[in-house]
């Protein structure tokens, strides 16, 4: 059973510059409800970690099924950043009377990010992972990650230093399920430990292990909290890149030209020009409109 106010401690693993405030924007009221302008200052801890702890209230969860937020970077001229994502999301139902969240600074400009944009989720991905609906967190600690890095039939899994997660050895690696939106395996914590070493991994759909993750290993330090849940948000496993190639057009709308239309190009004439793109397999067109300028 759930007390209330409920007890919220989130950490973001992130190096800041001298000057640099971090924000954290969500859709509950000690969140900023998100309004940006009620965006809530975190709190520096380190120089690689900030955090903020607030109380959600009755209502709060009443009036939402899952909690989401996301993360601002201010500077000192008050230019505002925001991290790229949506896959920050999670079900109340899933929250202890204190829960801790560690997340991860997801940058724009990670190429990543490009294949979570809709052309790619809708039509040039197709993804054939088994989407097993997310079960309600029963142990301590569960460990989160998305990638768009998979081919058909492989699956992300986890190996690391304890016994839990088969200390380095391939073939005990435990596996990891997927929702639809990103991977995530629970772990149960010996309540001792203060730090844990692990991997992402990838295996094929017979379960075989084929390969690490690239980089060091990665260090989770449990915070000094007496929080029976724990969610770690590693963002995108550091997988190979896949080189994704595909034919397109870049023409500008005026520069169209149909029996139909005025000769000076118009968006009834769009249509004719993607039905042909598709007709020679083009994957993608581009257009420009011209800008007036009194």
């Amino acid at each position: 059973m759930i007390m209330f106010p409920m007890k919220l401690h989130i950490y973001l693993k992130f190096s800041t510059l001298p000057g640099q405030q971090l924000k954290i924007l969500g859709n509950i009221q000690a969140l900023g409800g998100n309004i940006p302008d009620r965006a809530i200052y975190m709190q520096y801890v380190s120089n690689k970690c900030w955090k903020i702890s607030v109380d959600v209230s009755s209502q709060s969860i009443s009036n939402n099924k899952e909690l989401s937020y996301y993360f601002m970077l201010e500077d000192k001229t008050g230019l505002i950043n925001q991290d790229f994502g949506n896959h920050r999301s999670i079900e109340f139902s899933n929250l202890q009377n204190e829960t801790c969240i560690i997340e991860t600074w997801n940058d724009l400009g990670a190429i990543e990010n490009t294949f979570y944009t809709t052309p790619f989720k809708r039509i040039f991905n197709h993804h054939t992972n088994e989407i097993i609906p997310e079960k309600k967190l029963t142990e301590h600690t569960r460990l989160i990650a998305v990638t768009p890095f998979l081919y058909d039939g492989e699956a992300l899994g986890l190996i690391g230093n304890t016994a839990a997660l088969g200390n380095w050895k391939v073939s005990k690696f435990l596996p990891m399920h997927f929702n639809g939106k990103h991977w995530y395996h629970d772990l149960s914590i010996d309540e001792t430990s203060t730090s844990i070493e692990y991997k992402y991994i990838v295996a094929d759909s017979d379960g075989n292990f084929l390969r690490y993750e690239n980089g060091e290993n990665r260090t989770l330090l449990y915070p000094n909290t007496v929080a029976k849940k724990m969610f770690v948000n590693d963002g995108y496993a550091r997988l190979e890149t896949h080189a994704w190639k595909g034919a397109g057009v870049a023409i500008p709308v005026f520069s169209l030209r149909t029996k139909m239309g005025l000769g000076v190009g118009e968006f009834n004439d769009i249509k004719m020009l993607v039905d042909w793109a598709k007709k020679v397999s083009l994957k993608m067109v581009t257009f420009a409109c011209k800008r007036y300028h009194q």
